[in-house]
């Protein structure tokens, strides 16, 4: 890690590339999920609700004025330091498939489909996390050079 690169920002570039690995493909921009900062990612509850009542047990009303929002993930940066050197140990949990009552990404692609009257389709485990390291290292590349 480059002396002018503070550890701490690993976390938050961690957190938009998870965001970031769904709303850049095309036809997915749009879909509302958001970064709380600095490690929770949550999407649009109120998209969700319409699918199933379970959800509105866990929506956060009091995070943004923005709307409602229910978790979908989440980053952990462990860090150490030993021999003049930085350890990183970066966690990110993100729900991709799972079924109620949790939320996952792909209840929300399929609820802004519906909603928006086109076919997405749903996300693989694989293609996420491959998504997810493509583009934390973009992010961390520009990063380091700024």
């Amino acid at each position: 890690m480059s002396p002018k690169a503070p550890i701490v920002f690993v976390q938050y570039i961690m957190g938009l590339a998870v965001v970031e690995a769904v709303r850049s493909r095309p036809g997915y921009e749009d879909i509302p999920l958001r970064l709380k900062w600095p490690n929770d990612i949550y999407a649009d509850a109120s998209l969700l609700a319409a699918e199933s009542s379970a959800i509105t047990d866990r929506i956060d009303t009091s995070s943004s004025p923005l709307g409602s929002f229910v978790k979908i993930g989440g980053v952990l940066v462990t860090s150490s330091f030993e021999n003049n050197q930085f350890t990183l140990l970066i966690g990110t949990g993100v729900n991709t498939n799972n079924a109620m009552p949790t939320t996952s990404i792909n209840q929300l692609i399929t609820a802004y489909s519906k909603q928006h009257g086109r076919y997405l389709e749903p996300i693989s485990m694989e293609d996420m996390l491959a998504s997810i390291l493509q583009s934390f290292e973009n992010f961390y590349r520009r990063f380091l050079l700024s």
